[in-house]
């Protein structure tokens, strides 16, 4: 996807897949067009796109910043050269574009001048871009990185444009991977709530293996009393919508039917819903069959939409939710159903 106009200014990505280490973020590429070149490798998994983000992030946060009025002016070939040889080279020289060469480098690193490399991989070919604030324009220079000047020279483009238009394409960019990544997040969301409630038509679960993605997963290993609210949500939801049940193997024999009840009913009593094991009701297995789901083969399957717009239906019955209980248990079971419909819903 290219974002803005390669013959002057444009970003281009796409992701070949989003990974659930916030630190790695996507994987997939990143280019940047000046003035119709393009810098940055062109292929499929060619960088992780955390790096990326946090600089495009960043740049917008900035805006106006990146200075360095004592070279604005300066010669783009200059200032390339300026740059691989305090950079790149052991040069001897003391002096670059009527700089120190060590006020050069850190005036250049202190401004984040250097737009790209950016940290990831996405530059390996090379690569380089200048970004410099000038009033109400921007001014980039683009560069590979080659210890051949003629080199450098055929690779060099720059463009003046509009501080406005620069940064409403980063800012298009950003909205573009943020929602994105919302989409991939709530299918994988879906996807995982569909596996549950199809593996519990097979067989029996306990709450901390259902919903990882939602759960720091070492959290709930080594703390366990800990249950983050997603997965209670999730539960106490399904059992309150007959889509699950206790597994009555794993409950203790010396509660009570009512005491048993009232700890169901319960969404705070982490410890119980900890503890359970549940399975999925006939209502479950019913609406898994519809859509050939209930079976291991089944499990296997991608989403099937059909039949989480069905739980989904059934999760927005606030009616139903209510019948049977005070105000104040209606209250509460309505929001913890809006809170999961929000949470599968809200890349529409």
């Amino acid at each position: 996807m290219i974002f803005g106009e390669v013959s002057k200014f444009a970003v281009e990505y796409e992701v070949d897949n989003f990974c659930e280490n916030k630190g790695l973020l996507a994987l997939g590429f990143f280019c940047i067009y000046v003035n119709g070149f393009r810098y940055g490798l062109k292929k499929h998994n060619a960088t992780y796109l955390a790096c990326t983000y946090d600089e495009i992030e960043r740049r917008i946060e900035n805006r106006g910043l990146y200075l360095m009025p004592s070279i604005h002016a300066a010669n783009a070939a200059a200032i390339v050269d300026a740059v691989f040889e305090t950079h790149y080279i052991d040069s001897n020289r003391g002096t670059v574009l009527d700089m120190p060469v060590d006020e050069f480098k850190r005036e250049l690193r202190r401004k984040d001048i250097m737009w790209a490399p950016d940290g990831d991989a996405a530059f390996d070919d090379g690569g380089h871009v200048l970004q410099f604030d000038i009033a109400d324009k921007v001014r980039l220079i683009g560069f590979i990185n080659s210890y051949s000047q003629s080199e450098r020279v055929a690779s060099t483009a720059e463009v003046v444009i509009d501080a406005d238009i620069f940064y409403a394409t980063l800012h298009e960019w950003k909205e573009n991977f943020d929602k994105r990544k919302i989409m991939k997040t709530s299918y994988s969301l879906l996807y995982e709530y569909q596996s549950q409630l199809v593996y519990g038509c097979l067989e029996d679960f306990c709450t901390c293996c259902a919903i990882r993605q939602n759960a720091d997963w070492e959290e709930v290993k080594n703390e366990a009393a800990y249950l983050p609210p997603d997965v209670i949500d999730f539960h106490y939801l399904n059992v309150i919508t007959g889509l699950t049940e206790i597994d009555a193997n794993s409950i203790n024999n010396d509660l009570s039917a009512e005491a048993l009840h009232s700890k169901l009913l319960d969404i705070y009593d982490t410890l119980f819903w900890h503890a359970t094991f549940f399975i999925s009701t006939k209502k479950t297995e019913l609406l898994a069959q519809k859509y050939d789901l209930c079976s291991w083969d089944g499990f296997k399957k991608p989403l099937h939409q059909e039949f989480m717009n069905s739980v989904i239906k059934i999760y927005n019955d606030f009616d139903t939710l209510s019948l049977g209980c005070d105000e104040a248990t209606a209250q509460q079971r309505i929001a913890v159903a809006k809170r999961v419909i929000h949470k599968l819903t809200n890349y529409d």
